[in-house]
């Protein structure tokens, strides 16, 4: 494509209050990381952002060409939806809560339409009903009779996608992840994933018949925006980056949107009914912004941010690596949640600020980070809290230099805590919200944390009388339902060294909010500073 001017402008700056004393890296404010965090509503696009503190809801105004708050009810406000321009819907939730209520802008009132929605829950709004995603994670859509969509369980263990009056077999074990319906809602567009291998077609949705010429094959995130009536924007995994592509299906051409060689990562793509497309755009020194889908200008990162993979055996471990301005103090390992969290060429502001403290900061794709290209799956069965953790010691043999830290957020930081004490070049670890031993999950009140627990840790050894010898670092928020803090706590009467521990008071799972980053992070650099100092000098 073409490239074509910035008709937006970048968002303003967060305000002193929301980042006073931190970095001037948490300045920078972004689109909300969630996919479908932008859409059009009447004249305008709306996204969810952090501009203004934690998540709010952001309008561009073109008459005056800049970004101010769209009214909204108090609390987190994400995943806003229009159903094609003049209806508007959005996810509200407390900051520390895993579901909340989807509203919906009615007559100049928010109305409740429904309680207890996840993050991910609804996958389609046609202005007065909701598709939901099961708990299996298959996408549902509305047709234009506001029929569902959908795939169901067979009696035979496989699923099909069912619409009214017609039903196409799936594959077994095969898990529908995305539908978009067309925006006359007479077509939509599936995308079926099968391990590794991804099919995208469209099919009409008064009958099921096939519509589009071949299927495509590229791995994709659940997110698109119909063009017009044949071509559609899809996302693509190319690691480091999340690639957009238009998508003919009529004719079967696939166009690249971006030059060659760029790299950055699409979290979210909308729309307007003349055509007009917005992406939200992050790169590694570029704060995730809404740009026009055919700008390119994606600054190359040069030697500030590098992408490098290590190699473990058969296993590739896909790498971002921040180097700092200045001399290097030592090498810090970042571990993302989840498992299933990867980890993608876009700026963090956390990796941003301790990479201008001094040191070389590795964003490490494990085995367990998610990543479905073929070439990055895992090459067996993983074993949680093994694979993993050998994983990051190959990584640490290979990228560290001075004194290591490996820290991470929930799950990465157990992957952390158990690489750390493993590695001799490791001189402390950093837990964010994270767990220290399996056992600290026992009292979790997530189901979804029960169940990963129940089958990632089945028959392992229960906690022993092991002594912890790295230097740590804590912090755990108050009202974690995933983590219980005091699981967490009892692990300081193991440890060698003296730890830091911070209660965020208040919050919930890991570093979430603006006010348990100010909790979190000056005292995390302190605590790195402290670390660094106490090694011995060559």
């Amino acid at each position: 494509m073409t490239t074509a001017p910035r008709f937006l402008v970048d968002l303003p700056d967060r305000p002193d209050d929301v980042v006073r004393g931190l970095s001037a890296a948490f300045r920078l404010s972004q689109v909300d990381y969630l996919p479908n965090s932008v859409c059009r509503y009447r004249d305008r696009w709306l996204i969810s952002t952090d501009a203004w503190g934690d998540r709010r809801l952001g309008q561009f105004d073109p008459a005056a060409r800049a970004w101010t708050e769209f009214p909204a009810p108090a609390g987190w406000i994400r995943r806003p939806m229009s159903d094609g321009g003049e209806h508007l819907s959005l996810l509200r939730h407390e900051h520390h809560a895993d579901d909340g209520a989807q509203l919906a802008l009615r007559d100049g009132r928010w109305d409740v339409i429904e309680e207890g929605v996840e993050e991910g829950g609804i996958s389609d709004w046609d202005g007065r009903l909701l598709a939901h995603r099961s708990a299996a994670g298959n996408a549902a859509a509305l047709t234009s009779g506001g029929e569902l969509v959908q795939a169901v369980p067979r009696p035979d263990g496989t699923s099909a996608i069912i619409g009214p009056g017609w039903n196409i077999p799936m594959p077994r074990g095969a898990t529908l992840s995305h539908l978009s319906p067309s925006p006359d809602r007479e077509a939509v567009l599936a995308v079926i994933r099968s391990g590794s291998s991804y099919q995208t077609v469209v099919f009409a949705c008064g009958t099921g018949r096939v519509l589009s010429s071949g299927s495509l094959r590229k791995v994709l995130l659940p997110t698109s925006a119909w063009l017009d009536g044949t071509r559609v924007v899809v996302c693509a995994e190319e690691w480091p980056s999340v690639v957009p592509y238009v998508w003919d299906w009529s004719s079967g051409s696939v166009e690249p949107v971006w030059a060659p060689g760029a790299v950055g990562s699409v979290r979210s793509v909308a729309a307007a009914p003349d055509g007009t497309c917005v992406a939200a755009v992050g790169a590694p020194t570029l704060r995730r912004s809404l740009r026009a889908l055919g700008d390119t200008s994606l600054p190359d990162p040069g030697g500030e941010v590098r992408d490098v993979i290590v190699r473990r055996g058969d296993q590739l471990l896909p790498c971002l690596v921040h180097e700092p301005p200045g001399a290097r103090r030592g090498t810090a390992f970042f571990v993302p949640g989840g498992p299933h969290v990867p980890v993608w060429g876009e700026f963090t502001s956390l990796a941003t600020a301790l990479a201008e403290a001094g040191w070389r900061v590795v964003r490490v794709n494990l085995r367990s980070s998610g990543l479905r290209q073929p070439e990055f799956r895992p090459k067996g069965p993983v074993r949680y809290g093994a694979d993993d953790v050998a994983d990051l010691c190959a990584v640490i043999e290979e990228l560290g230099d001075g004194p290591v830290v490996t820290m991470g957020m929930s799950y990465g930081g157990y992957v952390a805590g158990l690489a750390g004490e493993l590695s001799d070049r490791c001189v402390g670890v950093a837990l964010l919200g994270g767990f220290l031993h399996h056992d600290d999950l026992a009292g979790t009140t997530h189901p979804g944390v029960r169940q990963f627990a129940g089958f990632a840790f089945r028959d392992r050894a229960p906690l022993g009388a092991a002594r912890l010898r790295k230097r740590y670092f804590l912090a755990h928020g108050e009202l974690d339902n995933r983590i219980p803090m005091s699981a967490v706590l009892r692990h300081i009467d193991r440890m060698d060294q003296q730890a830091t521990f911070v209660e965020l008071d208040g919050e919930g799972h890991a570093i979430r909010t603006d006010r348990g980053a100010r909790l979190a992070y000056p005292p995390l650099l302190q605590w790195m500073d402290d670390v660094e100092e106490a090694c011995p000098k060559s």
